[in-house]
């Protein structure tokens, strides 16, 4: 199985009363299939990343957080997951989900993306194939012997990896329209439509 998935990384289980609690959650997956569990933890880790005073009134939160969506100010841990079989390379350090569409644009053009680091997470085209690598050794000349043990590949074909972008670009959409705007009409009604749009153009 090869999958791309947007991924929001390190959730905050303990938010407001308004928002679902759900200490089982370790990684939220961007999807039409999202769950209220994981639309309140993409919720509450963005408020708070972006130090958004939490209240015990929805509305006044997430329009505070709308406004620097807005403007495109606002960030959160995450991004790209990739995914072949059982080998799964997460998102590394310092990569936010508000570079998924960068991070896309430099696949297909043939560029290196930025994927994180600690590990750096690296990229490389040959002919037909695409290869996404847990750890860059470039970055580590003096560490190469040590690190090549734990280092793994995943490849896709330019095929495969068109076809899974392109469901990336749908699941972004199927989320914002689907659970996040249901979720939303639930916590802060008057503003769902606002937010959703400002979610869609910061992330």
């Amino acid at each position: 199985m090869k999958e791309i998935k947007l991924v929001i990384t390190e959730p905050f289980i303990n938010g407001p009363s308004w928002l679902t609690n759900n200490p089982g959650l370790e990684i939220i997956i961007i999807s039409g299939a999202s769950s209220q569990a994981e639309v309140d933890g993409a919720l509450y880790k963005t408020l708070f990343y972006n130090d958004i005073p939490i209240t015990d009134n929805p509305s006044e939160c997430l329009e505070l957080l709308m406004k620097e969506m807005d403007a495109q100010e606002s960030i959160v841990t995450g991004g790209l997951l990739f995914r072949v079989d059982d080998k799964i390379i997460m998102p590394g350090c310092c990569c936010g989900l508000e570079q998924w569409r960068e991070a896309v644009n430099h696949l297909r053009q043939g560029r290196r993306p930025w994927l994180g680091h600690d590990p750096i997470r690296g990229c490389e085209f040959f002919e037909d194939s695409i290869f996404i690598i847990s750890d860059n050794l470039e970055e580590y000349p003096e560490e190469r012997e040590y690190r090549q043990k734990e280092q793994y590949k995943l490849e896709y074909s330019k095929d495969e990896m068109e076809a899974l972008l392109i469901q990336l670009e749908k699941d972004s959409d199927d989320f914002i329209n689907g659970p996040l705007k249901k979720r939303l009409g639930e916590l802060a009604p008057e503003i769902a439509d606002k937010f959703c749009e400002a979610w869609h153009k910061n992330f």
